[in-house]
């Protein structure tokens, strides 16, 4: 599991950064004169901001990476089956993996969004979904080889007391 937890920390760091990096950069960019959308939907932007609200938008998902890789760092410790999480080791350390890449996408998306980067606001949304949709793939194709534990997987009464 420590070769897990490595690998996690580091994509997760590598993450964080890669974020920092486009929220500093998004904000040297931004003018302060404009309106800045900030939330888009099918149809594109539907709501905007000014540039400094926009700015503070942008730290929201290095936090949220930050917070999350922590939480993935921290279950093993909390975790008391560790037998299980251990044998669920490989699909514990592609959903973590694939969580913090999926908030750099994100993170490029809101960044994209904001500086006009895509033609039109909806391309934004279609690269956010894509990259969940490839991230529900990979969980979906481990989340059935895992075992029983309190913090990953399917935890309802039945899964944590049986492992058939």
């Amino acid at each position: 599991m420590t070769e897990i937890r490595k690998r996690g920390l580091w994509v997760s760091m590598t993450t964080v950064g890669v974020t920092v990096l486009l929220a500093l950069y998004a904000a040297s960019q931004l003018d302060p004169n404009m309106q800045v959308p900030v939330h888009w939907g099918p149809d594109g932007a539907d709501q905007f901001t000014d540039a400094a609200t926009a700015t503070r938008y942008l730290w929201i998902m290095p936090g949220v990476t930050l917070l999350t890789a922590l939480l993935f760092a921290f279950i093993p410790v909390l975790e008391p089956l560790k037998v299980n999480l251990e044998k669920s080791g490989k699909a514990y350390g592609v959903v973590w993996v694939s969580t913090a890449i999926l908030n750099g996408f994100i993170q490029f998306g809101i960044v994209g969004g904001m500086l006009g980067w895509f033609n039109e606001g909806a391309q934004m949304v279609r690269l956010v979904i894509a990259a969940s949709s490839v991230m529900f793939i990979l969980i979906g194709n481990y989340l059935p080889k895992t075992r029983a534990s309190f913090f990953f997987g399917i935890r309802t009464p039945w899964t944590l007391t049986s492992d058939t």
